[in-house]
């Protein structure tokens, strides 16, 4: 049975594990743990069977939320899980009165980048070069609610 569930400093050892895997470049536990702590960090994850599937990580202000990290291990993928995800964070902003919804992706990244222009995101700006070691450049996007 698939779950939403509001993710807290205890989910940051599964997070890890998952962002390990699903990252070549990925957060440490430190940068997760911090990230717990920070109090305008929001973050939900998909279990199945009590097991983290797919998460995403967040900060929020009055003004934006933005989608820091989205993930979902390898043998749950093409299942609409990460949509899921977003669409939460789209309840949450609402909720909130919070206007904007903002990421960051590596232009190689073509899958996510599919799924951000479905679920209504639009193209802000293109930072040339941005990943240094793949000389890749980082797409902004946003979508406004």
């Amino acid at each position: 049975m698939n779950k939403i569930l509001h993710l807290k400093k205890e989910h940051q050892k599964q997070v890890t594990n998952v962002e390990k895997e699903v990252f070549p470049n990925n957060w440490t536990s430190e940068q997760i743990t911090l990230h717990f702590e920070n109090k305008f960090s929001w973050n939900i994850g998909l279990l199945i069977n009590n097991k983290i599937v797919s998460y995403s990580l967040c900060l929020f202000n009055s003004d934006y939320i933005e989608i820091l990290r989205i993930g979902t291990l390898e043998s749950y993928r093409s299942r609409g899980f990460a949509s899921v995800l977003i669409s939460n964070v789209e309840e949450f902003a609402i909720k909130k009165s919070i206007g904007k919804i903002q990421l960051e992706l590596k232009e190689n990244n073509k899958n996510a980048y599919k799924l951000y222009i479905s679920k209504n995101f639009k193209i802000d700006s293109i930072r040339k070069k941005y990943y240094l070691k793949e000389k890749k450049d980082a797409i902004l996007m946003s979508k406004i609610l």
